[in-house]
């Protein structure tokens, strides 16, 4: 009796202390993907000359849910659309994706690395693996301008695998 009595009490007291634990994230993310300019420093048939040496190839829109620790480390599901001029390519990536921010004056540096599938839309069972690694500047309103690094394993237009270079900007909520 005094047995049940003793266990009945720890459990009143662990339910007693216990407190809701909410730390998720909503992460919105917007890039513009670019790729050298093959005609770069040749004049135009206007008599221009062509002087970007990169230029914009595509857009990307990905969205992401997950959990956080104290807005620092954060571990997600994300997914998105990945559109390519050049290779004629709409890519459906499903990623996790991890977080990282570290404390710089006023903002953080944010690091992330994505790891998943990645499915190409209109291409038959066209699929494989997709990696991503972005490094950016996160601000006190929690805006991200970042430079990201896509690598897609599969084969197109005749390469095994091929790659984005993107610049873009992402808003996480934190709740």
């Amino acid at each position: 009796m005094n047995y049940k009595i003793s266990l009945l009490f720890l459990l009143f007291n662990f339910c007693a202390f216990s407190q809701k634990f909410d730390a998720r994230y909503t992460q919105f993310e917007f890039s513009m993907p670019f790729k050298s300019n093959g005609f770069y420093g040749s004049t135009n048939s206007d008599g221009s000359r062509n002087d970007y040496l990169f230029i914009p190839d595509g857009l990307s829109a990905k969205i992401g849910y997950g959990i956080h620790y104290e807005e620092n480390i954060s571990f997600g599901l994300h997914s998105g659309i990945d559109w390519k001029i050049n290779e004629k390519l709409v890519v459906a990536p499903i990623f996790l994706n991890t977080r990282l921010n570290l404390e710089v004056g006023q903002g953080a540096i944010a690091l992330q690395f994505g790891w998943g599938k990645a499915l190409a839309i209109g291409r038959g069972n066209l699929s494989g693996t997709y990696r991503r690694f972005n490094i950016g500047y996160k601000n006190d309103d929690d805006l991200t301008l970042f430079a990201d690094l896509s690598l897609y394993n599969f084969a197109i237009s005749g390469y095994k695998d091929f790659g984005t270079i993107s610049i873009g900007i992402n808003k996480i909520i934190f709740y």
